[in-house]
């Protein structure tokens, strides 16, 4: 049966038409978090382009069987009827004339001609293309079908729009791609597909075993394999971190932990099968059959623990994987958040609530938040933007050196003086999610107020305090209805998912009537999750009433913000 879209992945499809509707000749990069539902944006994108234009031909690649199945699947199951085919070695199919084909390019790479006229290929994993050169199996065919069909046009997809070596895919005159479509542009960030509800979030607990790694050679921007080993592949280490992973995961029912070679992921499934838990090993080494026997052992829980060697970063979907073992040190922040990403899957079938991670390797430290990954730095990058933060009560936007926030008088706390260093907090004390897990809280609302907040030369807003029962006070924030940008649009945003809004019922056009309409029938948040910001309680999420109303009240919010 089709499914139904969610509003960021019909955003996201819409931005795609928009972008060729403005760029005649350009191809995009569709940034995604991994979860977000890429491959039914993809089939649903193929299916609205070959019904509106019938004879387009779109070629669907990626780098592994794994992904080659489950998107055509994913086609299938949205458009039973799809003229679509595969062209895979490891899947045993060869259907290269097929109009909306699926292929993996190290089965295709070199048959252009057999694959004929394309009009728009789709990447999976679009970080794999190279920046800085023709080379390699995905140039070299999109090359090939370009002599065949000059205004052939391509779209990327990948959570990480960038890669270590280069920076961001489209920072090159020589790159595949020329613009990216940020997850911004269509609410697809993490942390907003988490508080929505759309993505499992992550917790990460401190461990005691840790890699020394100050003095392991880097070369080609990540830790040289030999020398890590050295300090990785210990028997004490192995045994001590199975040990933790069993003690911390004992609830947890599908782990997956991340290794550094072959020879220590023996290793590592030797220390937990000794402890009782069956453990397997997936690497680049296994069969192809075993390998597929193995995955389908583990999303079945036949296994608990899978330990893998470049295997499971990308192109793995495995639902119920409810806690992640980072033993692997590396310098990629692409890498990083590519394996953070395999355990934020919704999975309610299997009691999942969240993912845990355990970062034995230190990458949470090394690289922040998974909600904060900067990219590795383009060369000769010239500086960006003036750099601003958000106030955490009026949520508007505000110079980085602001002390107090100019609309709501918010004052921010001071940072600590450290002789012009930095401290930064171990590992212990940073939460993956970017949350201050020491002070949040998770609160149930009672009721809610509303009155006008007035500030000489700004517009009037709505200022709204949430109470608990028995009357004591959750947390106060600002809905800036009437002011611009993205104020603006976060207070259309809550004023959407708190009061209904349709075109019998559109947003206010007064504060007065804001007011009114806010305390006749706002409707109540279930439950507030909140933490201490200076000298309030600053919101980090919301659950409403139910989950189809975040699904209209983003398209509401979305309506009133371009009405």
């Amino acid at each position: 049966m089709p499914l139904t879209l969610y509003p960021h992945q019909a955003k996201a499809i819409a931005s795609l038409y928009t972008f060729f509707r403005g760029n005649p000749t350009g191809h995009p990069c569709l940034v995604a978090p991994t979860g977000s539902g890429k491959s039914l944006i993809q089939a649903e994108f193929i299916k609205g382009v070959i019904e509106q234009w019938p004879t387009q031909r779109v070629l669907c690649l990626t780098h592994v069987r794994e992904l080659v199945e489950q998107n055509y699947q994913e086609m299938i199951g949205q458009w039973p009827d799809a003229p679509a085919g595969i062209d895979c070695a490891a899947l045993k199919r060869r259907e290269p004339t097929s109009q909306i084909l699926f292929a993996s390019v190290q089965s295709t790479y070199k048959k252009a001609d057999a694959i004929g006229h394309c009009d728009l290929i789709f990447i999976d994993e679009a970080h794999l293309c190279p920046v800085k050169t023709s080379a390699g199996m995905y140039r070299k065919l999109i090359d090939d079908l370009l002599v065949i069909n000059p205004a052939l046009r391509v779209i990327g997809m990948t959570a990480t729009p960038y890669r270590r070596d280069n920076g961001s895919l489209t920072y090159s005159d020589n790159a595949l791609f020329t613009d990216l479509i940020p997850a911004k542009v269509n609410c697809m960030e993490v942390a907003t597909l988490v508080d929505k509800g759309y993505l499992s979030a992550l917790t990460n607990e401190a461990v005691r075993v840790r890699y020394e790694l100050s003095q392991v050679a880097v070369r080609g921007g990540d830790y040289v394999p030999g020398e890590l080993e050295k300090v990785v592949n210990i028997t004490e280490k192995n045994t001590s971190a199975s040990k933790e992973i069993n003690a911390l995961g004992a609830a947890r029912k599908s782990w997956l932990v991340f290794a550094i070679n072959v020879d220590h992921a023996h290793n590592i499934c030797a220390a937990l099968t000794v402890q009782g838990i069956n453990a397997k090993v997936l690497t680049g080494e296994t069969p192809a059959k075993q390998r597929a026997q193995l995955i389908d052992d583990f999303k079945t829980h036949k296994i608990r623990a899978l330990v893998n060697v470049n295997c499971l970063t990308t192109g793995f979907n495995a639902r119920g994987v409810d806690l992640i073992a980072f033993m692997r040190p590396t310098k990629s922040p692409g890498l990083y958040s590519q394996m953070a990403g395999r355990g934020m899957r919704l999975s309610p079938e299997t009691g999942k609530t969240d993912c845990l991670v355990l970062d034995f390797a230190g990458l949470i430290e090394t690289h922040g938040p998974i909600t904060q990954i900067k990219p590795p730095p383009n060369k000769d990058d010239p500086d960006g933007e003036a750099p601003e933060k958000e106030c955490p009560a009026c949520y508007m936007l505000v110079n980085l050196s602001a002390r107090q926030c100019p609309y709501c008088q918010h004052v921010f706390e001071k940072e600590p003086e450290t002789g012009g260093t930095i401290l930064s907090p171990t590992a212990s004390t940073i939460d993956i999610m970017g949350k201050n897990q020491a002070t949040a809280q998770h609160r149930k609302v009672d009721r809610m107020n509303c009155y006008v907040h007035k500030k000489e030369g700004q517009p009037a807003s709505l200022k709204v305090i949430y109470y608990a029962l028995g009357g004591d006070q959750i947390a106060t924030e600002w809905v800036c209805l009437f002011h611009r940008g993205y104020a603006k649009k976060k207070a259309m945003q809550w004023w959407a998912d708190h009061l209904p809004g349709d075109k019998q019922n559109p947003a206010p056009i007064g504060i007065d009537e804001a007011v009114q309409r806010a305390k006749q029938w706002g409707i109540v948040p279930l439950y507030l999750n909140v933490e201490a910001d200076g000298r309030y309680m600053k919101i980090n999420y919301r659950v409403m009433p139910t989950r189809d109303k975040w699904t209209r009240a983003e398209i509401t919010a979305e309506t009133l913000l371009n009405s």
